[in-house]
C-alpha cells in the first residue's frame, strides 16, 4: 500500500499511476481477504462479530475518506489524493508490527507450540 501510494502520487506519466493503483489495489485485495481471517482467529469468542463488523465498518468509513477527500481536492488535486493514501497505509503498517501477533492455531499448526502458548497467553491470557 505504501509504495503505491507513493508511486501514484509522485507519478510522471500516465503508466506509473496505473501501476501504483495496481498495487494498492493488490495490497487492499490482500488485506480485505487476510484481516477477517486473522480476526477470526485471533479474537475472543465474546468478541469476534463485534470485531468482525468493525472491520468492515471501518473499511466503509475508508471508502467514504477517500471520497470526501477527492471533492474537497478536486481534479487538480489528484496528487494529494494519492499523497493522503500514504497515512493510513503507514498507520495499519506500525500497528501490525507493533501490535499483531502470529496466530495461536497457525504456530500449533506449524509444531511450534511453545510459540503458540505465549501467542494465546498474550492475546487472551492466563488459562489460554
Amino acid at each position: 500500500l505504501l509504495a503505491g501510494s507513493a508511486l501514484a502520487s509522485a507519478a510522471a506519466g500516465y503508466s506509473a499511476v496505473v501501476v501504483g493503483r495496481l498495487l494498492v489495489g493488490v495490497g487492499i485485495g490482500a488485506g480485505s481477504a487476510v484481516a477477517p481471517l486473522l480476526i477470526s482467529e485471533v479474537a475472543p469468542t465474546h468478541l469476534r462479530g463485534a470485531l468482525g463488523s468493525s472491520n468492515q465498518l471501518f473499511i466503509c468509513v475508508g471508502i467514504l475518506a477517500a471520497l470526501c477527500a477527492n471533492v474537497a481536492f478536486g481534479p487538480a488535486g489528484w496528487r494529494a489524493t494519492f499523497a493522503l493514501a500514504l497515512v493510513p497505509a503507514a498507520a495499519q503498517l506500525a500497528g501490525s508490527l507493533v501490535v499483531a501477533t502470529e496466530s495461536p492455531s497457525w504456530l500449533a499448526a506449524q509444531g511450534r507450540t511453545a510459540e503458540a502458548a505465549k501467542a494465546a497467553k498474550a492475546l487472551w491470557g492466563e488459562g489460554a
